[in-house]
């Protein structure tokens, strides 16, 4: 704390009058009526105006020193107060927010100086006076206000407190039954994969065993066509020494042709060329009786060429359901 004394006269006052008009106060703490009578007058000359410098020593934590300076003027034509701070322009509200978020000054509780007429004063008040005054002063009643809103707030702060703790009692159940259910659909996946892969694993071997028989079949069908081109070169020979004994046995021949043809694609069609070959047949050993044995051994190897087509036929039928079912496994 500092203390201002001196002599009567001597301006004690004049020095805090000068700082609490820096630190915008008003007329009633500058014991004037107008802020234009601040400015000096003696025997009826009055001067221009009345300015007050009020310069701060700030220390940062680094101990770096930094000056801020408060500038207040006022002139004898007007009572409007002029402020700078650090060179720039301020309004009374700016500069009095100035002093409280840097410098720590509340100008509303001027609990930082007491006046010599605010101390008479103080020593005139009866006890009460003196209480209210003291609150004032100290801000207590403020902080009276103040407890009660923490009061307030921490009885509601314990009603959510309650309702908190009750919605984390629900929710930890609910995590838990969550948790139980993650756990079973875990399991059910862990089991579903190794229903996959048994399931793979038997495909695999299906399709192994599918692909061996159809290599079989294929291999069978392979020595079938064999057998089948051996005889259907036979055949063919028979066929030719038919046509240049008659030419009669031309139009048969041809016939004969178509019917062998249609023998491939269906097994009525077949049943058909064979009557009509016993037919023709008949027809040449009436004709030509010459040529019997001939016909008859053309007989034989023609029933064993349909046999032949037959199996053939069987063969391929195997081979096509093999197909679709490999095709059905892929």
């Amino acid at each position: 704390s500092n203390v201002v004394s001196g002599a009567n006269g001597a301006g004690k006052s004049n020095v805090v009058d000068g700082i609490l008009f820096a630190l915008t106060f008003g007329e009633s703490a500058l014991r004037v009526q107008k802020m234009r009578q601040l400015v000096h007058s003696e025997g009826g000359k009055v001067d221009k105006c009345a300015v007050v410098e009020l310069t701060f020593k700030l220390e940062d934590k680094c101990r770096k020193v930094e000056l801020t300076t408060i500038t207040a003027k006022v002139f004898s034509n007007s009572d409007d107060r002029k402020f700078k701070i650090l060179g720039r322009s301020r309004t009374v509200a700016e500069v009095r927010r100035y002093l409280s978020n840097t410098l720590g000054i509340d100008v509303k509780v001027p609990n930082f100086v007491v006046l010599q007429n605010s101390v008479i004063t103080f020593m005139q008040k009866s006890g009460r006076e003196l209480l209210s005054m003291i609150t004032q002063v100290t801000g207590s009643a403020q902080m009276q206000e103040v407890c009660a809103a923490l009061r307030t707030q921490s009885t509601e702060v314990r009603a959510a407190k309650k309702e908190l703790e009750l919605s984390v009692a629900g929710e930890t159940l609910r995590l838990q039954s969550l948790k139980a259910t993650f756990e079973t659909l875990f399991q059910i996946r862990n089991i579903d994969k190794e229903l996959t892969e048994t399931e793979i694993t038997l495909q695999n071997d299906q399709f192994l065993e599918i692909h061996l028989q159809k290599e079989s079949v294929r291999d069978q069908l392979q020595q079938t066509e064999q057998a089948l081109h051996s005889k259907t070169a036979k055949h063919s020979e028979t066929t030719t020494a038919v046509e240049a004994i008659k030419k009669k046995m031309s139009e048969a021949a041809t016939e004969h042709s178509k019917l062998l043809s249609d023998i491939n694609t269906t097994n009525d069609n077949l049943k058909d060329t064979t009557c009509t070959i016993d037919l023709i047949s008949d027809d040449i050993s009436s004709a030509k009786g010459s040529l019997a044995d001939t016909i008859a051994d053309r007989r034989k190897a023609q029933d064993q060429y349909n046999q032949d087509v037959r199996s053939l036929q069987k063969l391929k039928g195997k081979w096509l359901a093999a197909e679709d079912k490999v095709r059905v496994m892929r």
